[in-house]
């Protein structure tokens, strides 16, 4: 199960809290034994209530989390950094940082972009 599985693009996300729902309900929707519990599992992480608590905004998603919980969902190496700097960006305390991160989550787009348009 991955998240073309569940047909979401994580490119079209600027919260990575919403992100993390939507891929919550829609996996649960397609596979009806997907559970925070199995996701965490997955991810190798041991904290139950971790993924919940994220995504209602009661905990942070640190820098030891980011990468499990994006193997887990199954992203390519692009899919990785922009959910990096998707978490960065909603994170960030200062302008600067919230607007290195926006930009550097808008040319990942621009890469994907590039990518289909050139096939046409």
């Amino acid at each position: 199960m991955t998240r073309k599985t569940i047909g979401l693009s994580i490119f079209e996300y600027t919260d990575y809290r919403k992100y993390l729902g939507d891929y919550y309900n829609e996996s649960k929707k397609l596979f009806k034994g997907f559970s925070y519990r199995y996701f965490l599992k997955k991810a190798g992480i041991n904290s139950i209530g971790l993924y919940k608590d994220v995504v209602e905004g009661r905990q942070k998603l640190g820098r030891a989390f980011i990468h499990k919980f994006s193997t887990a969902m199954g992203h390519t190496k692009k899919e990785k950094e922009y959910f990096e700097n998707m978490v960065f960006f909603n994170e960030a305390t200062s302008v600067e940082d919230r607007t290195l991160f926006f930009e550097r989550m808008i040319a990942l787009q621009k890469t994907i972009t590039e990518t289909v348009d050139s096939t046409k």
